[in-house]
C-alpha cells in the first residue's frame, strides 16, 4: 500500500461525523477521543521542557498519539492487521541490530531512545487509522484544531519577538524556563547568533519542518478532496513563512520560505486557465527575485555561494555531520544491510572519520575538515547524533501526526545508527565540554581549556 493510498484513506468524506460537525468544535466518539486531541493540539509544541527527551527536541504528540493507540486495543488490533507492514519494523530493526551489537557493543540508554522514535511510527500511524477509519472523527474539526494550535503558536511567536525587541525581561525569563533550549535568553549558548523568536519550536529553524512536514501536506490533501479549508491552510503557511522572515527567525527560513511559496503557487494558480497562468508566471518571476535578492543581502547566503561549504559554519557542519556515518558505512560495507546496530552510530563515526576528513580536505573545506576531526573524535554513544540522509531516510524523520504519516518517521528516532544529541566545543572553546548531567543538553557546560561555557552544535541557521 502506498503512502498516497494510507493518506488518503484519512480523508474520506463519508467517515465524517453528522451530528453537528460543522457546527461543534470537536464531537468525540467516546472519552479517549480527547487523547486524539490533545496529540493535535500538541503538535506545535516540540521544544517545551514539558515534552519527553529525543535529541534536539522533546515532542509531545507522538506519546500522546501512542496512548490513545493503547486504550483502543480493539481498533488497535485491526489498524495493526492492515498495517501488518510498519507493525514489524521495529522488530525487523531489533534483528538487525544484533549483528551490530555483538560486533560494537550494546549501549542501553541509546537503545531506548531508539526503539521509542520507531516504535512511535506505526503507533501514531494506528492512532490516525483508529480516529478517521475506525471512529470515522471528523476531518473537518482535525483541521480546525490544527489550524488554531498553529495560529496560537505564532501569536506565541509574535509575543517572543516584542520581548526581544521592547526588552521585556519577564516574559523572556518565563520562555527561558519553560523552553528546554532557550533562544530568547541572554547568555544562553543557544542564542549566541543572536535572541529570536521559536514559537514552540525547538529550535528556530524548526519553522521549515513544520511547514514542510504538516501544513504543506495537509493543504495538498486539502486541494486534493476539495476542502474549504485548503485556502485558510495556504494563509497560515504565508503568515508563517513571512513572519519568520520579518521576525529574523533564522537564516535557513529564507531558503524554506522561497520552497514553501513556491508549492503554494504551484497548488494554487490554474494553470490551465490562460489568466492564471500568467499570474502563475509572473509570482515565479517574483519569486526568483526575491531569492536572488535574499543570497545578496544575506551574507551567511552569499557566503555560501562564493566560498561553497568553508562558507558557513552551520553549512559545514550540516555536511561533515552527515558524511562521517556515511564513510562508517563505505569503510564496513555490510553495516549498510544492518546498520551498526540501535545507539552505535558513533562507531560508524570513529570508523568513517579518516576517510571523512580526507574528503572534506579534498573538497577544499580547509580548517573546516580539521573541526570535523576534532567532532569525530570526542563522539561516544551518549553524545552523538547525525543529520544523515541514510538515518534521516530511514530512521530520523518525524513521528508527529500529520508529520507522522507524511513521512512515516520521526525526528525522535535513532534507529540503527543515532545515539544522543551531541554536545560540541562552543566558539570560544577547542576543547570538548563535559556534561553537567547525565542526560544531553544541560544548557551550561564546563570547558575543560577554562574558556567560555557552552552547549553548541554547528550554528542553528
Amino acid at each position: 500500500m502506498g503512502s498516497d493510498r494510507i493518506l488518503s484513506s484519512y480523508w474520506p468524506y463519508r467517515h465524517n461525523h453528522s451530528r453537528g460537525s460543522s457546527r461543534r468544535w470537536f464531537t468525540p466518539y467516546d472519552v479517549t477521543d480527547y487523547l486524539f486531541l490533545l496529540a493535535l493540539l500538541a503538535l506545535p509544541v516540540d521544544g517545551t521542557v514539558l515534552g519527553f527527551y529525543q535529541p534536539f527536541w522533546t515532542p509531545i504528540s507522538p506519546w500522546l498519539f501512542m496512548l490513545y493507540a493503547l486504550t483502543n486495543p480493539v481498533h488497535l488490533e485491526r489498524a495493526m492487521r492492515r498495517y501488518a507492514f510498519l507493525m514489524i519494523a521495529p522488530v525487523l530493526l531489533i534483528y538487525l541490530s544484533g549483528i551490530g551489537w555483538a560486533v560494537y557493543g550494546v549501549h542501553a540508554r541509546a537503545i531506548i531512545m531508539s526503539l521509542t522514535g520507531v516504535i512511535a511510527i506505526p503507533a501514531t500511524v494506528c492512532a490516525l487509522d483508529i480516529a478517521f477509519i475506525a471512529k470515522r472523527l471528523s476531518t473537518t474539526e482535525a483541521i480546525r484544531a490544527v489550524l488554531a494550535t498553529y495560529w496560537f503558536a505564532f501569536a506565541v511567536g509574535i509575543a517572543q519577538w516584542f520581548a526581544v525587541h521592547l526588552d521585556i525581561a519577564s516574559v523572556q525569563e518565563f520562555f527561558g524556563r519553560v523552553m528546554y533550549r532557550s533562544y530568547l535568553t541572554i547568555g544562553s549558548s543557544w542564542s549566541k547568533n543572536g535572541l529570536r523568536p521559536q514559537f514552540l519550536f525547538a529550535e528556530p529553524s524548526y519553522t521549515g519542518m513544520h511547514v514542510f512536514g504538516i501544513l504543506l501536506p495537509l493543504m495538498w490533501l486539502a486541494y486534493k478532496r476539495g476542502s474549504l479549508y485548503a485556502k485558510q491552510l495556504r494563509s497560515l503557511i504565508i503568515v508563517f513563512v513571512a513572519g519568520g522572515l520579518l521576525m529574523g527567525v533564522g537564516t535557513r527560513i529564507v531558503l524554506d520560505s522561497i520552497v514553501a511559496l513556491l508549492i503554494v503557487i504551484v497548488m494554487a494558480v490554474r494553470w490551465r486557465d490562460r489568466k492564471g497562468r500568467r499570474f502563475g508566471l509572473l509570482f515565479l518571476a517574483v519569486i526568483v527575485a526575491i531569492t536572488a535578492t535574499a543570497f545578496a543581502a544575506n551574507s551567511r547566503l552569499s557566503a555560501i555561494v562564493e566560498k561553497g561549504m568553508s562558507g558557513d559554519d552551520s553549512f559545514l557542519g550540516r555536511i561533515y555531520q552527515s558524511l562521517g556515518p556515511l564513510c562508517g558505512i563505505v569503510k564496513q560495507p555490510w553495516t549498510a544491510l544492518t546498520g551498526y546496530g540501535a545507539g552505535n552510530i558513533d562507531a560508524a563515526v570513529h570508523q568513517g572519520a579518516q576517510l571523512a576528513r580526507t574528503i572534506l580536505e579534498s573538497a577544499g573545506a580547509g580548517k573546516g575538515a580539521i573541526v570535523a576531526a576534532g567532532w569525530y573524535r570526542m563522539m561516544t554513544s551518549t553524545m552523538v547524533w547525525t543529520m544523515s540522509a541514510y538515518t534521516s531516510f530511514s530512521l530520523n524523520s518525524d513521528s508527529s501526526v500529520v508529520r507522522s504519516p507524511l513521512q512515516l518517521s520521526a525526528s525522535s528516532s535513532h534507529g540503527m545508527g543515532i545515539g544522543r544529541s551531541l554536545p560540541s566545543a562552543g566558539p570560544h572553546c577547542s576543547h570538548t565540554c563535559i556534561s553537567n548531567s547525565k542526560d544531553m543538553p544541560s544548557r551550561h557546560c564546563r570547558c575543560s581549556s577554562g574558556a567560555s561555557p557552552g552547549w553548541t552544535t554547528s550554528p542553528s541557521m
